[in-house]
């Protein structure tokens, strides 16, 4: 019997508080086959124009993978060439996965922002955890620093948090 590999999308809050972003990322679970493809979308906050996309592989901080600004990509990271995304003229976005990896196990992170002046201003290096899901645990849409291009990034610690977190698991 040959080895099958799924990939499945989970949720994972992070952060703390009773702070509701508006942020929301759609479909909440997906169970995907290697070689297959995934979209996960994100509505921002109302009145949030730039819409940003990261990826968390295991182990690591959140590296960059796009913003997107007015309909337009404003600044490109390190996205693989299999990975594509869009704005849409109400700012919501789409980020898809197509021929799925062992190597795009992570978790995927949607971040909306008026401006990115505060981004700039967020101190880098710090770990945040990430506690069950079922917590109640919110993560503030402003909190992510943006990065240059392809730099890894972790959370800050000291900033409310509200966006959801779609973490895409592969398994043999």
């Amino acid at each position: 019997m040959g080895s099958r590999l799924l990939c499945s999308v989970t949720i994972c809050l992070l952060g703390a508080g009773l702070v509701d972003s508006g942020v929301t990322q759609t479909p909440k679970y997906l169970i995907k086959s290697r070689k297959q493809q995934v979209t996960l979308r994100c509505s921002p906050e109302s009145g949030h124009l730039y819409v940003s996309w990261y990826q968390q592989a295991p182990g690591q901080g959140p590296q960059f993978l796009v913003q997107y600004y007015d309909g337009g990509v404003n600044e490109k990271g390190n996205m693989p060439d299999r990975f594509s995304g869009k704005q849409f003229s109400d700012a919501r976005s789409e980020l898809n996965l197509s021929s799925l990896e062992l190597t795009d196990s992570a978790v995927y992170l949607c971040a909306s922002s008026q401006d990115t002046a505060l981004h700039d201003q967020v101190p880098l290096g710090q770990k945040h955890p990430c506690p069950s899901s079922g917590s109640g645990a919110h993560v503030s849409s402003a909190s992510l620093p943006r990065p240059v291009s392809g730099r890894v990034i972790d959370f800050p610690r000291h900033l409310p948090l509200g966006m959801f977190i779609r973490s895409l698991k592969c398994y043999s």
